[in-house]
């Protein structure tokens, strides 16, 4: 069940519990937030964009750069939507949802939802996983195959997820590795 508060009070936001869970969904860019924290002293904060909280457990589970720019830029209200979940998977499910349907992710946030999302169970019965996060993502078919592959094998994964390989460098390796004779037969 979502429903609309109109705006959570100072005291409302001294009692936000940050969670782990959520907090580190996708990373969070400093200079981002303090771009939006000078927007929202200039314009005043932009009440379509709420915050939406786990109401049950009074944690952000969507809007933590908005909430982080709110407090940088020392406001007192925020407009929230309270949603309630029988439990965290359900409500980790949601939030990955709202995230990958607007977000240009970078190849180690694409991996890192990737991974979350198929450890969370994440699929439907709409269709196969791929294509649901293809749609979601934003990205073809073929590249949510290379990040599903990449994301199944933690080396893979942690060179993507540490910047110091993309996706599609990894995905390469793999299947240089899956079929040794390929390699001999471009050379």
């Amino acid at each position: 069940m979502t429903k609309r508060k109109q705006l959570f009070d100072e005291e409302e936001l001294r009692k936000i519990k940050l969670h782990p869970s959520f907090q580190n969904l996708f990373s969070i860019d400093d200079d981002l937030v303090a771009e939006i924290a000078e927007n929202i002293k200039i314009n005043g904060y932009d009440k379509s964009q709420p915050i939406h909280i786990w109401k049950e457990q009074n944690i952000p589970i969507d809007g933590h750069t908005r909430l982080a720019a709110a407090k940088t830029a020392g406001m007192f209200e925020i407009p929230v939507y309270e949603h309630s979940f029988p439990d965290e998977r359900s409500a980790l499910l949601y939030a990955y949802s709202l995230q990958l349907n607007r977000r240009n992710l970078s190849d180690a946030d694409l991996v890192n939802a990737v991974q979350k999302y198929i450890e969370l169970g994440g699929k439907t019965k709409k269709g196969r996983l791929r294509e649901i996060l293809s749609a979601k993502t934003g990205t073809s078919p073929a590249t949510i195959a290379r990040v599903m592959a990449v994301a199944k094998n933690t080396e893979a994964s942690n060179a993507v997820k540490t910047g110091k390989s993309s996706v599609n460098e990894e995905y390469k390796k793999l299947m240089g590795k899956k079929h040794p004779e390929s390699k001999k037969e471009k050379q």
